[in-house]
């Protein structure tokens, strides 16, 4: 199975130490269990297989976006490199041409139906070929997707019955903390930086600290006397416990080699009312913490913004990561609308949050 296969590539890349093939199939393999969680509830599950290849069609869709939103936002030098990996794919999905108005080389014709599904494949892989080659993946894990494009047509599917359609992960640019563009905080109950201590398997693994700003060169931020239209920027610094040691995890599969589970992600539990699209954490912050200043990709699951930790040498114990998103609709209080995932832990975190509906 392709999902097993990925799992050996990360030990065969840990024997290697090479972080960044490391980095790009956990982010594999933690898109493929965000997909396993979905599918829970669901009635009709597909082949194993087959989901793991539409999860990487997808996720090749979505570099695609990436390059425009890179381009947007000024990220110039992450937009080409987006660009020669996308190039680099098309490349390689190329290999189908030599075939076209025939069978697969052998000189039977080509029906018009498979003529079709094949062009229809191949587009989607040209669509999202980006991500074959951005996340160095094997071989074995790009021939679903060459199949795709040059093998038979599939079989007929019964005519689907309406259903609503899920959007897609979106990413996000994500830009830098500069707390000097930020003005006077909302001061609450609890003070205008309130803490919290997250919590999980009866003790405390992290704490966050957060507080909402409003834009610079405001000297008092009460939302009751702002205009329509202001600007709130939603700040939370995330600091993991001092004696959290990181998870190991050996197989047999390992052969001796020992699989660290990093601190996985944080994210939001309910959609962000307001959010106006900016977004991003502190870099330096993760650079001391992480090991890589652009180790954190962040992205949008039905308004529900995620910062997940995709490269660098893990989460360090003591280490704070400053995370932050902006809203045009001020906080209704502190929330649990927020979540942290950590040594394959998960607890819910509380911090100030829109209210929902609006």
């Amino acid at each position: 199975m392709l999902r097993e296969k990925i799992q050996a590539e990360i030990v065969t890349a840990m024997k290697a130490k090479d972080k960044e093939r490391i980095a790009a199939l956990r982010l594999i393999g933690a898109k493929i269990k965000d997909r396993d969680i979905e599918l829970r509830t669901s009635d009709k599950k597909p082949e194993d297989d087959a989901m793991v290849t539409d999860v990487l069609l997808k996720m090749a869709k979505q570099r695609r976006e990436s390059i425009e939103m890179y381009e947007a936002g000024g990220r110039q030098e992450l937009a080409d490199k987006e660009k020669a990996e996308l190039a680099t794919i098309h490349q390689g999905g190329n290999r189908c041409r030599g075939y076209e108005g025939h069978g697969q080389g052998d000189g039977r014709a080509e029906s018009a139906p498979r003529r079709h599904a094949r062009h229809d494949a191949r587009k989607r892989l040209g669509e999202g070929g980006a991500v074959v080659n951005s996340i160095r993946i094997p071989l074995w894990l790009a021939a679903p997707l060459a199949l795709a494009a040059c093998g038979e047509a599939p079989a007929p599917e019964p005519t689907p019955s309406a259903t609503p359609t899920v959007a897609a992960p979106r990413t996000l640019v994500a830009a830098d903390f500069d707390p000097e563009s930020l003005g006077a905080k909302i001061v609450g109950p609890q003070g205008p930086e309130p803490e919290a201590a997250i919590m999980a398997d009866g003790r405390e693994i992290a704490r966050i600290k957060s507080f909402v700003a409003c834009p610079r060169d405001t000297a008092e931020c009460v939302p009751a006397e702002m205009p329509e239209g202001t600007v709130y920027t939603y700040v939370h610094e995330i600091t993991l416990a001092d004696d959290l040691t990181p998870q190991v995890i050996e197989t047999p599969e390992t052969e001796g080699a020992a699989l660290e589970v990093p601190a996985s992600l944080f994210r939001m539990t309910q959609a962000a009312a307001g959010f106006n699209r900016s977004v991003g954490y502190s870099r330096s912050q993760a650079e001391a913490a992480l090991g890589a200043g652009d180790a954190i990709q962040v992205s949008s699951d039905s308004g529900e913004i995620i910062w997940r930790v995709t490269a660098g040498s893990g989460w360090k114990p003591g280490m704070p990561v400053t995370f932050w998103w902006q809203s045009t609709t001020p906080p209704d209080g502190p929330a649990d609308a927020y979540s942290l995932e950590v040594n394959g832990m998960t607890a819910s975190a509380k911090g100030p949050f829109p209210p929902s509906g609006e």
